[in-house]
């Protein structure tokens, strides 16, 4: 295993805890403190703001921005609802997600870097 595959997450009281970036689901923020939610239904609070995990996993890890105050572990998401504006994930958890986030996307699938050559109707869905 790579040592960048493991992240230090600072937590509250000058604790850190370290875990594996793929076991990152998402990460949801709080005003001024995330809540970092992983598999095996482990939740972390730190109090680092979303910005500073956004510039550590945005690219690298395929992290994406779905609001100002959340970001999903592409690899974590099963199915997205258009009609609901939610992202579901593998374990059932379903996150509402905002216009600009569905927007941005629908926009990222049609340009093929993600997931290959995809499709939309004439509504937007994502086919």
């Amino acid at each position: 295993m790579k040592f960048q595959e493991i992240l230090a997450i600072p937590l509250l009281k000058g604790h850190i805890a370290f875990r594996h970036i793929e076991d990152i689901l998402y990460i949801k923020s709080d005003d001024t403190i995330c809540h970092l939610y992983l598999t095996e239904n482990e939740k972390l609070v730190s109090p680092r703001p979303l910005s500073f995990y956004k510039n550590l996993l945005e690219e690298q890890y395929l992290f994406i921005a779905f609001s100002q105050s959340l970001i999903i572990q592409f690899k974590h998401i099963d199915n997205y609802d258009n009609s609901n504006q939610e992202i579901i994930l593998k374990n059932g958890v379903k996150l509402p997600i905002s216009r600009r986030g569905a927007s941005n996307f629908k926009l990222l699938i049609s340009r093929n870097s993600i997931l290959g050559k995809s499709s939309t109707n004439k509504k937007g869905d994502i086919l």
